[in-house]
């Protein structure tokens, strides 16, 4: 059986470029792969702890945020982060849909 590659490597000051799937926002490591970051929005600028690399991109999750983007708002669900059920109340409601290709 294979090892895991758990290696937790931190970067800092990332900046948040788009909007993914499930919650999820993208960026760019500094060697070029793709850096998917739960709870974050599009423009914040955020130091990354991995905890899964793969080939072609790691995941992790914002250990402190540097700037805040213009999109972010204050979540109106006292539960959002916990149950997983509303994934970008913490995006300006107009920004949310064109990340998602709605038509508001």
């Amino acid at each position: 059986m294979a090892k895991k590659n758990t290696d937790k490597v931190v970067f800092h000051q990332i900046k948040v470029l788009d909007a993914g799937a499930k919650g999820v926002s993208v960026a760019k490591a500094p060697d070029g792969k793709v850096v998917f970051i739960p709870n974050v929005v599009p423009g914040d600028v955020v130091d990354v702890q991995t905890f899964k690399k793969r080939k072609a991109y790691y995941e992790g999750k914002a250990i402190h945020f540097h700037e805040y983007s213009e999109h972010r708002v204050e979540p109106v669900c006292e539960h959002f982060g916990v149950c997983g059920g509303c994934q970008r109340k913490n995006m300006k409601y107009t920004n949310s849909c064109i990340t998602s290709k709605m038509k508001c």
